[in-house]
């Protein structure tokens, strides 16, 4: 019991590991993709575009990037365990009457409190870290706006800290902290409700499309039965019985060979098993329970909508924040970006309602293709750890005489048989 007991907890932090892996490879392979459109948006935001290096700062925005992304994927699952742990304890508490604030009927909220402030908690840390890191990629990105000649990381921090002190390291890290309370909550939510409705109306089209096979089975059997009946009749009436034999069976009058040699649909199956990889495949196990696995292209929908709303929404802290951290750099920039609401002052009285979605056009064309491919890689790699979870799992609970039935895709135990045999529907 004791060693059960250990393997249980040691499973899920293994998992979590997980999603913290994989966040950071998806997050690093999207920055070398994405790096250049990246420094093309911090140059239109600030009006100083030139098209050479546009490489500069990918080295940065991968020391900030990739361990970021990694923490948010890992701290978005533990919250969604967690919240499902506590909506299962709380509907078995309820259920054997002992109170709390959920009934039977009544569904887990989207985010709880606790869950709120853990995600909060984890981005403020993960924005401590990233605010310094950030300016500097910026500085290398508008190196050709200001005069001033620093080639690293340690370098700008050095000048910053020796000109301006300690807090120069965090300007902007208000609207930073603002922008990520707006925009983190609706992009998960948004991302989490569209995946659940993609999954319901593939659910709803396999169970349409099940139904409708059942129907054209029983019509074409019935078609069958009624076409035996005829044929039956005409050879009745061609080739009459003699008397006592009117109760020969259908099989002995009227037969036809149904068997048909099998044809070779390779080329077919090769396409539908790329279109399961990529729409989605929907599958059901042997109790009758629907699983549905969804494909790249699920998840670019899904991501898409969450960048576009989430991004939109949280457009003006992300100018104000771009302002406030590149304002030691640029002229007069402590003065019209000292603070939050100067910044704020600034920005309207300049460039009106249309300064604060300043580049917007362009970081929607930098999130939407950067975040969907993180998505995918992100949910291939999970979709992949968990498909050689349950090999294992399946393996390791096999018997010696177990049996793999392509038929029904599904393992049996045959003990007549001495070795392990692969049964394939050819053979």
């Amino acid at each position: 019991m004791a060693s059960n007991q250990e393997k249980s907890k040691e499973k899920p932090n293994y998992k979590l590991t997980r999603h913290f892996m994989a966040g950071c490879i998806a997050r690093l392979s999207t920055e070398f993709l994405f790096s250049p459109v990246d420094t093309l948006k911090s140059r239109i935001m600030f009006s100083g575009f030139n098209s050479s290096n546009l490489f500069r700062s990918s080295a940065k925005a991968v020391l900030i990037s990739a361990p970021s992304s990694g923490f948010s994927f890992l701290i978005y699952h533990y919250s969604k365990a967690a919240r499902k742990r506590r909506s299962y304890n709380q509907t078995k508490t309820n259920s054997d009457n002992l109170g709390g604030i959920f009934n039977r009927k009544t569904k887990a909220l989207p985010f709880d409190l606790v869950d709120f402030m853990l995600g909060r908690l984890s981005r403020t840390m993960v924005i401590t870290i990233k605010n310094p890191l950030d300016i500097a990629k910026h500085y290398f990105h508008l190196k050709d706006v200001h005069n001033l000649e620093l080639n690293s990381v340690s370098e700008v921090f050095k000048y910053s800290y020796n000109k301006y002190g300690l807090v120069s390291l965090f300007d902007g890290f208000t609207p930073f902290f603002l922008r990520d309370l707006i925009s983190d909550p609706i992009y998960w939510n948004v991302y989490d409700r569209i995946k659940e409705k993609q999954i319901s109306l593939l659910k709803n089209r396999f169970l349409q499309k099940k139904k409708q096979k059942q129907i054209q089975k029983e019509n074409k059997k019935q078609k069958q039965r009624e076409k035996e009946k005829e044929e039956k009749k005409r050879f009745l009436q061609i080739f009459p019985f003699k008397r006592g034999q009117e109760n020969i069976t259908d099989s002995t009058v009227y037969s036809h060979n149904n068997s048909n040699p099998i044809s070779k649909k390779w080329f077919k199956d090769w396409c539908q098993l790329w279109k399961t990889r990529i729409m989605g495949k929907v599958s059901e196990n042997e109790r009758g329970e629907v699983n549905v696995m969804l494909g790249p292209v699920n998840h670019v929908v899904s991501s898409t909508i969450a960048t576009l709303i989430a991004t939109t929404a949280s457009a003006p802290f992300d100018v104000i924040k771009y302002k406030m951290q590149t304002r030691r750099f640029v002229s007069d920039g402590n003065e019209k970006y000292g603070n939050l609401f100067k910044s704020f002052r600034t920005v309207w009285s300049e460039e009106g309602l249309k300064g604060f979605a300043k580049g917007l056009s362009t970081k929607l064309a930098v999130l939407i293709p950067s975040t969907a491919f993180t998505f995918v890689v992100y949910e291939g790699l999970i979709n992949t750890f968990e498909r050689n979870d349950r090999m294992n799992n399946l393996i390791t609970s096999m018997s010696p005489n177990c049996v793999y039935d392509f038929n029904s895709k599904s393992f049996e135990n045959q003990s007549h048989w001495d070795n392990p045999v692969l049964l394939h529907p050819y053979w």
